[in-house]
C-alpha cells in the first residue's frame, strides 16, 4: 500500500512544472528535484541527436521502439502473446508477466539493432507506469531497473492513455493542436476526454464498470469460436469480429441486443452486451466445440453494431459539450485498440456531421499504432520532454512503482450531466464491409 500511495504522489509530482518542482514530501522522505544525483549529463534540450527508447508492457504485448528527438522512428519490435491467452478468453496476468520477463530483453535488442544503436546511445528510456495489469506493469518497471545498471540514460514514466491520445500528433502532425476531444477505446478502457495539454486531460465520461468495448468484442469472439473460422485462425479477437461481420447477410440488426440505456452523461455500461451474448448463444449454439457457433457472421455483425452505436451516442454528447466549452477545438482523436475498427470510424464521422461540426476533423492513428506499441510510449516521452518535464535519474528508479488504476485526468463528467445535452441516438448501423 505504501508503494502504491508513493507512486501516485510521485506521478503528480513529476507532472508539475519544473519551476515549482523543488522538493515533494512522500511520507518516506523528501524526493528532491529529479536532476539531482543524475549519472548522465544535464538534459537541457531535445534535438535530432536525442535518442528515446519506449517500453510498453501494460497488457499482452511486449513492445519496444527507438526514436530520435525529431520523432522519427528508428526501430521497433512487438512480441505478441495473443496465442498464449486465447484459450482463457482474456489475458492471464501471471502468464503475461512471465512472457514479458522473457520477451522484453529480446524486443529491446531487436529494436536497437533495427535502429543501428546501442544502449549507450539512448538518452531517455520512456516506459509505461500505468494504467494496466499490475503484473505486466511490474515486469516493465523491473526491466527498466535492469537497464539502469547497464546504461547512462534517464527514465521517463509515461501514462499509457496519454500515449494513446498523443499518438495522433505524431501520425497527423502537430496540426492536431490543443485542446482536442479524444476517445480512448480498447480492451481496458472506454474514455472520452478533452486534452488541454500534453499531460492535462479533463474526463467527460468513461466505462461504468470493468467491462469495455474491446473486452466485450474479444469475449464474443471467444464465445463464437472465431479462431476456428478459416482465415481467422491467427487474427486478434476484435479484428476477427469485424472480419466475421463482413460475411453472411451483413445485417447488423439481425440480433437485437435491447434498447440503448438512456442517460444524460457520457458514461457507458457494456456488461449487458456480454450477458445478452451469453444468453443468446446458449439458445442457438449446437455445443459442437470443434466448429464455430452457427450464425456467427450475423451475430458478430449485431454485436459489433450494438457496441459501436452505444459508444457513438456517448461520443456525440461529448462533441456537443466540447464544441460549447472549447470553441478552439478542431479535432476529434480516436485511439486505442478498438479505434482500428472501420465501422466505429465511419459512425464517428457521421456523428460529427449530425452535430454540424464541419470544421472538425476525425483523426485516428494507423491501425498498427492503435494497438499497444512502443512507438506511442517513445513519442509520449518526447512530448513530455518538449513540454519541460524532467526525466528521472537512474538512482531514483527504486523510488518509483507502477499504478494499475492511474486516472487520466480530472473528472468533470458531472458538468456534462448537469447540462442535459440531448443527442438523438443513431438508429441505423451501416452494413459492415
Amino acid at each position: 500500500d505504501r508503494k502504491k500511495n508513493t507512486s501516485r504522489i510521485m506521478w503528480h509530482a513529476i507532472s508539475r512544472p519544473l519551476a515549482v518542482r523543488q522538493s515533494v514530501q512522500l511520507g518516506v522522505g523528501v524526493h528532491r528535484c529529479f536532476y539531482e544525483g543524475a549519472r548522465g549529463p544535464l538534459m537541457t534540450s531535445v534535438n535530432a541527436t536525442t535518442i528515446i527508447m519506449g517500453i510498453e508492457s501494460s497488457a499482452d504485448d511486449s513492445a519496444v521502439a527507438v526514436m530520435d528527438g525529431t520523432g522519427k522512428v528508428l526501430g521497433e519490435s512487438v512480441i505478441s502473446q495473443m496465442k498464449e491467452h486465447r484459450g482463457h478468453g482474456g489475458i492471464w496476468p501471471d502468464r503475461a508477466r512471465e512472457l514479458h520477463t522473457k520477451n522484453l530483453p529480446t524486443a529491446t535488442e531487436n529494436a536497437l539493432r533495427q535502429a543501428g544503436r546501442t544502449l549507450d546511445d539512448v538518452s531517455v528510456i520512456a516506459f509505461t507506469s500505468g494504467p494496466g495489469l499490475a503484473p505486466c506493469l511490474e515486469s516493465g518497471v523491473k526491466w527498466c531497473g535492469k537497464l539502469a545498471g547497464r546504461c547512462r540514460a534517464r527514465f521517463m514514466p509515461v501514462h499509457h492513455m496519454h500515449a494513446h491520445a498523443l499518438t495522433a500528433r505524431m501520425t497527423a502532425g502537430t496540426d492536431v493542436t490543443f485542446p482536442f476531444l479524444v476517445l480512448l477505446v480498447s480492451g481496458g478502457h472506454c474514455t472520452l476526454a478533452v486534452a488541454e495539454d500534453v499531460d492535462r486531460f479533463k474526463v467527460l465520461g468513461c466505462k461504468r464498470n470493468r467491462h469495455t468495448p474491446g473486452e466485450v468484442l474479444d469475449k464474443a469472439a471467444y464465445l463464437l469460436r472465431l479462431h476456428l473460422v478459416s482465415g481467422l485462425e491467427d487474427v486478434a479477437p476484435g479484428a476477427a469480429i469485424e472480419a466475421a461481420a463482413c460475411r453472411g447477410r451483413q445485417d447488423p440488426d439481425s440480433f437485437k441486443f435491447g434498447k440503448l440505456q438512456k442517460t444524460r452523461d457520457c458514461h457507458r455500461d457494456f456488461a449487458p452486451f456480454l450477458q445478452e451474448a451469453k444468453r443468446r448463444l446458449v439458445e442457438t449454439d449446437t455445443g459442437d466445440e470443434s466448429k464455430p457457433a452457427p450464425g456467427y457472421e450475423d451475430f458478430a455483425a449485431s454485436m459489433q453494431g450494438g457496441v459501436v452505436r452505444y459508444v457513438v451516442s456517448a461520443a456525440e454528447r461529448a462533441m456537443v459539450y466540447t464544441a460549447k466549452h472549447y470553441p478552439d477545438a478542431r479535432h476529434f482523436v480516436v485511439s486505442g485498440g478498438v479505434a482500428a475498427n472501420n465501422l466505429l470510424r465511419t459512425m464517428l464521422c457521421d456523428g460529427l456531421a449530425r452535430q454540424k461540426l464541419s470544421s472538425w476533423s476525425l483523426v485516428a492513428p494507423p491501425p498498427r499504432l492503435c494497438t499497444d506499441n512502443g512507438v506511442m510510449i517513445a513519442w509520449a516521452g518526447l512530448e513530455y520532454l518538449r513540454a519541460g518535464r524532467a526525466p528521472l535519474a537512474a538512482s531514483e528508479l527504486d523510488r518509483l512503482w507502477y499504478t494499475p488504476g492511474l486516472a487520466i485526468g480530472e473528472d468533470i463528467s458531472e458538468d456534462v450531466r448537469s447540462e442535459w445535452i440531448y443527442v438523438r441516438q443513431p438508429r441505423r448501423v451501416p452494413a459492415p464491409g
